[in-house]
């Protein structure tokens, strides 16, 4: 899939001086969109709404201060399906951190990505079999000939090589 390159912010309610939302178009993934203020509760940024409110931080995290750098994924499955199926060119993010209002806080990078192309999605893929252990997911191996197996790299280092032949017992 494709990454999707926004061009603007269109607007924003709150924004740090150094750390202002357009970073959020760049790049860099070292780039973050702060509030202005530190006690600050919600700020936002509308770059139609795909994702009903999600969590970054629970509330205990959040006074702590604990797993700021959390990187959130989300999926067709979570997106709002009348929304994610229509054309879209504004997205909204609102943030909001109502537990330390001594603390900064907004987001580090935005990413979307659009839905694979006709072609991609078309392409056979390689049928793999999972059988779940427990908590494990164990991939079944494929038995061709190319996979290793213990001795493996020996046994093919002996064929490629010649024939061993015993010299002549006529000797001296």
């Amino acid at each position: 899939m494709p990454e999707i390159r926004l061009r603007h912010v269109v607007s924003c309610s709150s924004q740090d001086s150094t750390h202002c939302a357009e970073n959020l178009l760049k790049a860099d993934t070292y780039r973050k969109w702060r509030a202005a203020k530190a006690g600050e509760k919600t700020i936002s940024v509308v770059l139609q709404v795909l994702l009903v409110t999600s969590s970054f931080m629970s509330p205990s995290e959040s006074r702590s201060g604990s797993n700021p750098n959390r990187v959130r994924m989300f999926g067709p499955d979570k997106l709002v399906r009348a929304a994610a199926e229509k054309r879209w060119d504004r997205v909204k993010i609102v943030c909001s951190q109502p537990y330390s209002k001594d603390s900064p806080f907004g987001l580090s990078f935005v990413r979307f990505h659009s839905p694979p192309d006709k072609d991609e999605a078309e392409a056979p893929s390689q049928k793999v079999t999972v059988t779940k252990l427990g908590q494990f997911r164990v991939k079944e191996e494929d038995e061709s000939a190319n996979s290793l197996r213990p001795g493996a790299l020996f046994f093919s280092r002996i064929n490629k090589t010649s024939p061993v032949t015993a010299s002549d017992p006529a000797g001296p």
